[in-house]
C-alpha cells in the first residue's frame, strides 16, 4: 500500500499546506494555511491530524471534534477514509475533499463510517 505524500519539509524545514474549513456565516469553504513540520514530509495522516485539531476562529470544523480515523487506503487514484462517525454536512465533506486533492495521484475521496460507504 502506497499512500500519496508530499515530500520535502521535515522537522527543520516546514512546509505550508492548505487545509479547508467551512464558513458557517457565508456557506462557503475557506482555505487556511498551516505550517507542517514532519520529518517524513506532508502525509495524509498529519493533514488529517491538522483537520482534527480544528479550524481558525470563526470557521467550523471539517471533522467533528473527537472524530477518529479508523483507516486510510489508496487504490487507483481513490483515497478511502474510514471514520468512526459521519461528516456533519456537504460543506464539511467538500472541505475534506479539497484538502486531500492537493496530494498527487488522488482523483477522488471515498468516505466510510465504520466500514460502510456513505
Amino acid at each position: 500500500l502506497i499512500v500519496p505524500t508530499i515530500t520535502g519539509g521535515g522537522a527543520a524545514t516546514p512546509m505550508v499546506m492548505t487545509l479547508y474549513f467551512p464558513d458557517p456565516s457565508s456557506a462557503t469553504i475557506v482555505p487556511a494555511q498551516y505550517e507542517i513540520r514532519e520529518p517524513d514530509g506532508v502525509t495524509i495522516a498529519n493533514v488529517l491530524k491538522g483537520l482534527l485539531a480544528g479550524p481558525p476562529a470563526n470557521l467550523a470544523p471539517t471533522l467533528a471534534p473527537g472524530t477518529q480515523v479508523l483507516s486510510v487506503a489508496f487504490d487507483g487514484g481513490t483515497l478511502s477514509i474510514d471514520l468512526d462517525r459521519p461528516i456533519p454536512g456537504i460543506l464539511e465533506r467538500r472541505a475534506l475533499e479539497l484538502t486531500l486533492a492537493q496530494f498527487p495521484g488522488i482523483t477522488s475521496v471515498r468516505l466510510l463510517v465504520k466500514g460502510s460507504v456513505i
